[in-house]
């Protein structure tokens, strides 16, 4: 009962399964492509939402990170500590001038 593999015509390449494929793990490469994204909108947010509106912008595996980026201004380490300093882009950042708060 155990499978065994066809005999083929060819010396084909083996196929890797989609379900094999591992992507790495880069929370910082992602941390990244979101600032550039900021950077290139400026602070015109209608702008931005559709630059994010991005389908190679994985928020399925990187959701988390995507939150603390816009709340902490960067990744936060385990146990929460930020190591970098907060960018311009954070929440709690910002200034409590009405005309500033609008872009977020």
């Amino acid at each position: 009962m155990s499978k065994e593999q066809k005999p083929t015509l060819g010396s084909g390449a083996i196929k890797t399964r989609k379900r094999n494929i591992h992507t790495k793990n880069d929370p910082e490469a992602f941390r990244d492509k979101i600032f550039a994204i900021f950077d290139e909108a400026g602070g015109e947010v209608k702008q931005q939402l559709s630059l994010l509106d991005d389908d190679s912008l994985d928020y399925q595996r990187y959701g988390e990170v995507f939150a603390e980026i816009l709340l902490a201004g960067n990744i936060v380490m385990p146990g929460g500590s930020v190591n970098q300093p907060p960018t311009e882009y954070c929440v709690f950042a910002a200034e409590t001038d009405d005309d500033v708060l609008v872009r977020f």
